[in-house]
């Protein structure tokens, strides 16, 4: 019997190769930048089933200087005190001084307000792609969250699963997706001030029988009545089903996470929706 199993995790808090990384930076201008995110030493952007996280060769970041807007930054390795990120800056003379994660070729900074964009449609990856944003100092960048979020697991959904809906059902919850602004870099947390109330995921083809994958979806900091989680298969019909209420998130803070990761226990069953004689179970955790 196949077991569908969601695992959801309320979070307070949010590919090139590197040959390729080098054939895109120009020689004359390329620097390099320390990179770690606050409160632990360790670096992170992927967070392994065993709680251990770090980047991934897909990362970007924004780079701006005096003189540069929004050069892209790309990963290159990483030790165990920080990560190392290569780019190029618009000049030799420029100095860099603000950085945001992840890159996005139509983010914007003007004086101290930052604007970007969280997606409605994301893709399917176990990264943690939600916003940082952060100051350069000689050459070392320390980011912080500027948000929250939610971690999906998921297991044993087999080849008619299609498609992943996460929806805030009251409309005057915060939104999930559309333009966010950061009203200043140095302080506080991103708001959407005209956007969705949905974010979804396309799993079509991605994934087979007894797969164990993951999602996060970034989340505005602030107070949520009610939040969805709903699977489809390839006819647009509802395989799996669950709902929280009165969820607060709060910002990112990684060493929760890796605890929630860690603790994750208990099963009960949602008998809500039946699932073609399958049996459906839902694990669900508060961090």
């Amino acid at each position: 019997m196949n077991k569908y199993i969601l695992a959801i995790i309320l979070l307070s808090a949010w590919g090139c190769t590197i040959s390729e990384v080098h054939d895109e930076v120009s020689d004359s201008i390329m620097m390099s930048l320390n990179v770690v995110t606050e409160q632990i030493p360790e670096t992170r952007s992927l967070i392994d089933y065993d709680g251990s996280y770090h980047w991934s060769i897909n990362d970007h970041i924004g780079v701006y200087g005096s003189i540069t807007e929004n050069a892209r930054f790309y990963f290159e390795s990483q030790s165990e005190e920080f990560a190392n990120f290569i780019g190029s800056l618009a000049s030799s003379d420029d100095t860099p001084n603000f950085a945001y994660y992840p890159y996005q070729t139509g983010a914007e900074l003007l004086d101290n307000k930052f604007s970007f964009n969280i997606p409605a449609q994301i893709s399917l990856t176990n990264e943690n792609h939600s916003p940082m944003v952060g100051q350069i100092n000689d050459n070392t960048l320390c980011f912080r969250h500027i948000g929250g979020g939610i971690h999906l697991r998921f297991a044993g959904l087999d080849n008619t699963a299609s498609k992943i809906i996460i929806k805030s059902q009251d409309e005057t919850d915060p939104f999930l997706s559309g333009n966010a602004e950061l009203d200043d870099i140095n302080s506080g947390n991103y708001k959407i001030k005209d956007g969705q109330h949905h974010v979804s995921c396309d799993i079509i083809d991605c994934i087979e029988g007894d797969t164990f994958f993951s999602i996060y979806i970034p989340l505005q900091v602030g107070k949520y009545s009610k939040l969805t989680v709903e699977v489809l298969n390839k006819n647009n019909e509802t395989i799996l089903y669950d709902k929280e209420h009165d969820i607060t998130i709060d910002r990112f803070v990684y060493s929760r996470i890796v605890d929630s990761v860690r603790k994750i226990h208990g099963f009960k069953r949602n008998n809500q929706i039946p699932a073609n004689e399958e049996t459906k179970m839902i694990l669900i955790e508060d961090a």
